[in-house]
């Protein structure tokens, strides 16, 4: 009686293993992207209720500053006029890099009533222009 595999039972093995890999990692894959986009979800529900907040307190729009010290000023949100290019938003920084990749933007923010975009000055100590409105980024709500 052998107590070894056939070459033919070998084969059937590798080839389910290969099948279950093929629908395993893409699946995973889609799993890491969906826990991304939900964690910008929830950065931006987080700001859009710091807002609020400050609203109600000050009677007067925030300042980014305000709006992150409200958050806890967490290090991975950020500010950037040139992602894209011309606009200044929000972004989380998902990987540490300090750019501001494709998919990591949360929000527009704008300068004025009209929610007209207006380049907010950004510096690393202070935002002095009152942002008066926060529209979502496409690449959050998508």
């Amino acid at each position: 009686m052998d107590k070894g595999m056939t070459l033919v039972e070998l084969a059937v093995v590798f080839v389910l293993l290969g099948l279950l890999a093929a629908v395993a990692v893409p699946r995973y894959l889609d799993l890491q992207a969906q826990a991304q986009k939900a964690q910008r979800q929830e950065v931006l529900r987080h700001l859009r209720s710091a807002y609020a907040i400050h609203v109600a307190q000050h009677r007067s729009p925030p300042t980014w500053n305000a709006l992150k010290a409200l958050m806890g000023n967490p290090t991975p949100l950020r500010l950037s006029s040139s992602c894209p290019s011309g606009t200044t938003v929000a972004y989380w920084d998902g990987n540490g890099n300090a750019l501001c990749n494709a998919g990591e933007r949360l929000a527009y923010l704008y300068a004025d009533e009209a929610c007209t975009l207006f380049l907010i000055a950004v510096s690393q100590t202070t935002v002095t222009v009152p942002i008066r409105c926060l529209r979502a980024h496409p690449d959050t709500l998508n």
